[in-house]
């Protein structure tokens, strides 16, 4: 017995610790500081990408990337270097989420910058049924219903009720953009059970480096005024994406639905601070409406609590994504 319990000990070091379950509390706050950052990265990304000589998508997929590459590759070498686990999600995350951003670059240099994120904004709802059938994740019917008072709340902020869809390249690239984000979530959520958050991370910035590159060439801009709104658009995105990663240990797919509505309506905040960008009584009324079904969910969106779950959330988490609840 002595000897078998040595030779675990000497073995365990070569074998990489799950990562820790969080609590939904602190999920959820580190999902609401992801949204609103990815809302400043949304205002920089027009910022520095429009005019005759600013930033191409490409260009500023690969500034994006390549920072937070380097970023995510320092802590893990602060943390004893990079050990990933479920090899074929990490590879399925990042493929799927680093050639969504480049479409959704893309979608925003050919439509308005409200059609763009609408259509892009299907994401969260595309991600939950995506989630029942391969997770196994069931939305309550009080976060349904929030889900659906938050999405009508997006469309009024961001259509104002008269966004004029049809399916051209834009749109057609916009929604592409939007269903492999949902697979994206669902391989994130997933690759939670046994990879850190910067595991994950660093695959979503070197796959999507790679998509980006192709379309980066050509002249870059001089500015230096533009490359600061860019240092800073790489910057909220490297933040956003680790605390949205790690938020999904705490989180199912169908919860962070919700939080994900929080995003476009943050942008369209921004927009009208810092893009002098317009409102209306519409948009506003849309602003209100979200923040209802938000504050809906946070507050009835969850499955009561059980003895059997609050025994399962003190295991260990699952090994196989089928397992998740």
């Amino acid at each position: 017995m002595r000897q078998e319990s040595s030779d675990e000990n000497r073995a365990s070091p070569s074998i990489p610790a799950r990562p820790p379950a969080i609590s939904r509390g602190r999920a959820r706050l580190e999902f609401f500081a992801s949204s609103v950052l990815f809302a400043v990265m949304a205002v920089t990304i027009r910022a520095a990408s429009s005019g005759s000589r600013a930033f191409s998508p490409g260009q500023i997929g690969v500034i994006r990337f390549g920072i937070g590459l380097g970023l995510v590759v320092g802590m893990l070498r602060r943390r004893g270097g990079f050990r990933p686990v479920s090899w074929n999600l990490l590879i399925a995350r990042g493929v799927l989420g680093g050639t969504a951003a480049v479409l959704y670059f893309k979608a925003l240099a050919l439509l308005p910058a409200g059609e763009a994120t609408l259509l892009n904004n299907l994401s969260p709802l595309l991600a939950i049924p995506l989630a029942y059938f391969t997770l196994r994740e069931r939305p309550t019917l009080h976060l349904a219903m929030a889900v659906g008072l938050a999405s009508a709340g997006v469309f009024l902020v961001l259509g104002g009720g008269t966004a004029r869809l049809h399916l051209g390249w834009g749109e057609l690239i916009a929604i592409g953009s939007a269903v492999l984000t949902a697979g994206a979530v669902v391989a994130i959520r997933a690759a939670r059970a046994t990879d850190s958050a910067l595991t994950v991370f660093c695959f979503f910035c070197a796959c999507g480096l790679l998509v980006s590159w192709p379309f980066a060439l050509g002249p870059w801009p001089t500015s230096p005024a533009l490359w600061g709104v860019a240092l800073l658009m790489a910057l909220s995105s490297f933040a956003a994406q680790i605390l949205m990663t790690h938020s999904y240990g705490g989180l199912t797919v169908p919860e962070s639905a919700i939080w994900l509505e929080v995003n476009p309506v943050a942008t369209y905040v921004l927009g009208l601070v810092f893009l002098g960008e317009r409102t209306s009584a519409l948009g506003a009324a849309g602003v209100v409406l979200a923040m209802i079904g938000v504050t809906y969910a946070a507050i009835l969106g969850h499955e009561p609590a059980s003895p059997q779950r609050a025994a399962a959330a003190c295991a260990d988490p699952p090994s196989t994504p089928g397992a998740i609840t």
